[in-house]
């Protein structure tokens, strides 16, 4: 052989190496699949007080082997589901996106609306509210070929958190007591609801998925004797362990509906094929509610809670068990929550701390025939009330539990915080505020509430912004990071990773391809 030829080769490869030595970590390639996973109202402190609980291969891939964003918080101020699912998976706020709360009063029509508001006959998905440009539309425009389909029990779920245009979603029909489909339903689908009459009669009880032991049952017992008159369940579940489930209804409202919702993704991803698709991204989004449900009806310091979160933990897992079998290593995945949850304020109050309950009702705010309706934290007036809002916002502020009112005119004017300012709809000529006319926040564990029962989220405080935020998969650096982030920053990073400008939008997170890892530490 030629030494000539061969010391020449020798020296190209040696080029090469340099140049993949000094050029740097190279850019992550597109994935075949990205699953975003939202965990509805689950606060961020759940991953590490239940860490130890988890699955190995369940959200600790997230938080122990993934970019684990330890201090994210969203950063807008009405945390809600649907501004939150809007936020996530389209990184947009209200602002943009007009997705200002889960439902709002329309003086044109003069009644409430749904965020979730379909428009039927797309041949993808189509809502009458959304206003900004979605996750789904931006992805389909750069890549016709790519498939976006989104699962939830709830149809805000499904529906918004990728936004108008993608290719499916489905979500769980109340009146036909079955899960639905934005376009036809499929044979497939159809079958799917007829075995859940038989899942009712072999899920007919829910009790704990762990023991509790020691200081946690003690502390769980305190918290149950706390809110023994103010825990109310739906559908006749119970107050305590072990819950009885007598109607479909019922399974709906506990952590068995995280299971169905669970199944169903894996039969989409049979069906869609996602992930083997040759000539785009696939797109899998799954919102799971039963958290949400939960929380509401006992409260984040319950035994039902750390129950619900650790079935939620289950099914993640069982999800990417199945995905890592049928799509493989090329898949990127996101968690992170639309919101947390304020604890029933008895619990603070028990503990010498200022808390409560704050009536909502126009039957019973100041000059409520003023009020054509509310839909916290939003106040509407009548139209020939409009000019008495300063007059109104005086006497709010001076209500138990209220931090500060603000006027539509003052959130328009700037005269009002960032966060207020991000989550404001501005209308357009002739059309009526989606955000109300009056504007209030609560303080630190203050709720909105009309009955001694449950507990909510809404507020820009601590309790309600704060919520896990992980990268876990393909070219996904492993490191704990302390750095406050919102998860606006989801959309934009996963559209940078796929190449697809979007200089709209938040900055991009660095979460791929890390020259240098951290193991995480608790």
């Amino acid at each position: 052989m030629n030494l000539t030829l061969i010391k020449s080769f020798h020296c190209k490869l040696l080029g090469i190496g340099l140049l993949l030595v000094y050029a740097g970590p190279l850019q992550a390639a597109s994935p075949r699949l990205i699953v975003i996973l939202v965990g509805d109202q689950v606060r961020a402190d759940y991953m590490e007080r239940y860490h130890d609980d988890l699955a190995p291969d369940g959200l600790r891939r997230f938080r122990d082997e993934g970019t684990y964003f330890a201090q994210a918080a969203r950063d807008d101020a009405v945390e809600k589901t649907s501004p939150g699912h809007v936020l996530i998976g389209s990184g947009l706020y209200a602002r943009q996106s007009g997705i200002v709360n889960n439902e709002w009063y329309d003086a044109v029509s003069s009644r409430s609306v749904s965020a979730a508001e379909i428009l039927p006959g797309g041949r993808r998905t189509q809502l009458r509210w959304f206003a900004g440009t979605s996750f789904a539309r931006r992805l389909h425009a750069a890549k016709p070929e790519s498939r976006v389909v989104s699962i939830s029990l709830k149809d805000r779920g499904a529906l918004l958190l990728t936004g108008p245009d993608q290719d499916e979603a489905y979500w769980w029909d109340h009146d036909s007591q079955g899960y639905r489909a934005y376009g036809q339903s499929p044979t497939w689908l159809q079958d799917f609801n007829r075995r859940q009459a038989d899942y009712v009669l072999t899920h007919d009880r829910w009790e704990p998925l762990v023991p509790v032991y020691g200081d946690k049952a003690a502390a769980f017992a305190a918290t149950a004797v706390i809110l023994a008159d103010h825990v109310k369940p739906e559908h006749d579940l119970g107050k305590n362990f072990p819950h009885e489930i007598r109607s479909l209804d019922a399974l709906m409202s506990t952590p068995y509906s995280d299971d169905l919702s669970e199944e169903l993704a894996e039969k989409a991803i049979t069906q869609w094929k996602l992930g083997k698709n040759p000539k785009g991204v696939d797109v899998l989004t799954v919102s799971f509610s039963a958290v949400d449900l939960v929380g509401h009806q006992f409260g984040p310091d319950s035994q039902e809670i750390m129950d619900a979160f650790l079935r939620l933990d289950k099914d993640v897992a069982h999800l990417m068990r199945f995905v890592d079998r049928e799509v493989g290593e090329n898949v990127v995945w996101v968690f992170s929550s639309d919101h947390g949850v304020t604890p029933f304020p008895e619990i603070p109050l028990s503990q010498g701390f200022k808390a409560g309950r704050v009536p909502f009702d126009k039957a019973v705010l100041p000059h409520g025939e003023w009020i054509a309706a509310t839909a916290a934290p939003f106040i509407y007036l009548e139209n020939n009330h409009k000019e008495d809002a300063d007059r109104l916002k005086k006497d709010l502020q001076a209500l138990e539990g209220v931090q500060a009112v603000y006027t539509s005119k003052e959130i328009m004017t700037g005269h009002a915080p960032k966060e207020i300012q991000r989550s404001f709809y501005r209308p357009k000529p002739g059309e009526p505020s989606r955000s109300g006319d009056l504007w209030v926040i609560l303080k630190p564990k203050y709720i909105f509430s009309d009955a001694p029962y449950g507990t909510t989220h809404g507020q820009p405080t601590a309790d309600d912004q704060r919520v896990p935020l992980g990268f876990y998969g393909a070219g996904i650096g492993r490191v704990l990071r302390e750095d406050v982030v919102s998860p606006v920053r989801i959309a934009p990073t996963l559209l940078h990773l796929l190449k697809i400008p979007a200089p709209d939008l938040s900055k991009p997170l660095n979460v791929f391809n890390y020259s240098e890892s951290k193991t995480p530490t608790r």
